[in-house]
């Protein structure tokens, strides 16, 4: 994971994501399910929502510091989502297809929203968090 980093280091890192509470919102059950495996490899503690409904759902049960959002989901459950993920000031990592541009996303980004192109890399993906991590508890 952190290979980089002595014994203790490693330890400290791997327990400051394992308090952070992601949700990742992703209509492509295969994608999501390869992507939530890894994330909880390296130690986030995820919840998983296939629509904006069920995203909805698991924000009134669950609190979750960031989520990770795929943009290709509906125009309908996008514009559903946006609001309420801003309303709890949630840091977005977004996930583009892989042939959109990244200036795409533009209009509706926050400032502590990150894009990523699908298919995700886990050395991106852990920098980006990583990044979203700093931004949101001035972590790691």
């Amino acid at each position: 994971m952190h290979k980089g980093l002595d014994r203790p280091a490693q330890h400290r890192a791997r327990a400051l994501t394992e308090r952070v509470r992601l949700l990742m919102v992703d209509d492509d059950a295969a994608f999501g399910h390869a992507l939530t495996m890894d994330l909880r490899r390296m130690g986030y503690a995820l919840r998983v929502a296939l629509s904006a409904k069920a995203c909805i759902k698991t924000l009134s049960e669950t609190v979750c510091d960031m989520a990770i959002v795929d943009a290709h989901l509906t125009q309908d459950d996008l514009s559903r989502l946006r609001p309420l993920l801003r309303a709890r000031c949630l840091p977005v990592l977004w996930l583009l297809d892989p042939d959109a541009p990244l200036g795409a996303a533009d209009p509706w980004l926050d400032r502590g929203d990150v894009c990523l192109r699908k298919p995700v890399g886990l050395v991106e993906l852990e920098r980006s968090l990583k990044q979203l991590l700093r931004w949101r508890f001035g972590w790691l």
